[in-house]
């Protein structure tokens, strides 16, 4: 089996004899990324610009209309907010752990650009602190770590779901997709390398 990723694939493996890592970080942004970008930017926009108008309106019942649109507007807000987050993160890398006794996968951290990490990050630094908390580390946003042990891990599954390809494995009654952001081929070939590992430990 080739052992060498598809050609400019991101995917990086290393081996140290008992541990046995792949690694690998977005090829770029996703163009669907771009959807809640708009969206977002635009909702933002209209939670500023909306109660302006409005209360320059010299129209009858206006106070009660720009009360009722001030609160839309804090709503607005944070969903623009939240997606404006969701077509800006930045998606550091991912990685897959294997050894003789566990499955270790990593989502890796989800970050922010610098220009918003400027502005948010001291926040999320420092904010906690003034309330008594352990302050959060920026960089490590939305991470997410799982763990399974070797000899209870089925296979890692590579199938169709609508459109899109997906690669898998099961942690109980949960579906762990892995390498969402990878390209096909590269998905293709870390399946098929996921598999080989497995079958060469569970045959031992």
């Amino acid at each position: 089996m080739n052992k060498t990723p598809p050609v400019g694939s991101t995917i990086e493996f290393s081996s140290d004899g008992s541990d046995v890592v792949y690694q690998w970080r977005p090829a770029g942004r996703h163009p669907v990324q771009y959807i809640p970008m708009f969206f977002g930017g635009m909702m933002l926009l209209m939670s500023v610009f909306l109660p302006f108008a409005i209360s320059e309106a010299n129209v009858p019942g206006a106070e009660i209309t720009l009360r009722e649109t001030l609160i839309m507007a804090v709503l607005q807000v944070c969903i623009g907010a939240f997606l404006l987050y969701a077509g800006l993160r930045v998606r550091g890398r991912e990685s897959i752990r294997l050894n003789a006794t566990r499955i270790e996968y990593d989502t890796g951290p989800s970050v922010l650009p610098l220009p918003l990490m400027l502005i948010f990050g001291p926040t999320l630094q420092y904010g906690p602190q003034i309330m008594g908390r352990e302050s959060m580390v920026p960089t490590h946003i939305f991470r997410k770590k799982y763990t399974q042990a070797t000899e209870q891990a089925g296979r890692f599954v590579l199938e169709r779901v609508g459109e899109r390809q997906r690669l898998r494995f099961d942690i109980g009654a949960d579906r762990i997709e892995i390498g969402n952001l990878l390209r096909e081929p590269e998905r293709e070939w870390l399946a098929a390398q996921l598999n080989e590992w497995l079958a060469s430990k569970k045959a031992k």
